[in-house]
């Protein structure tokens, strides 16, 4: 059971700055994500969806262990 880095990815270069028009940088370091985002409020919400992305992944995988 593995956090698929390379989706959470693509999902949060998807997200585009309300204020700016731009979309977070997003670079894979071995097993974790470093974000550049272009302002703060948008690096608040970049990094919320992170969280959200990590842990219905990690529920997921937890429901196939148990069969639920």
């Amino acid at each position: 059971m593995g956090i698929d880095l390379e989706k959470v990815k693509s999902e949060l270069e998807g997200m585009r700055c309300q204020e700016h028009g731009r979309t977070p940088q997003i670079v894979r370091n071995g097993e974790q994500l470093t974000i550049t985002s272009c302002c703060d409020p948008f690096a608040k919400a970049v990094n919320a969806r992170y969280g959200e992305l990590i842990r219905q992944q990690g529920l997921d995988g937890l429901k196939n262990i148990f069969g639920r």
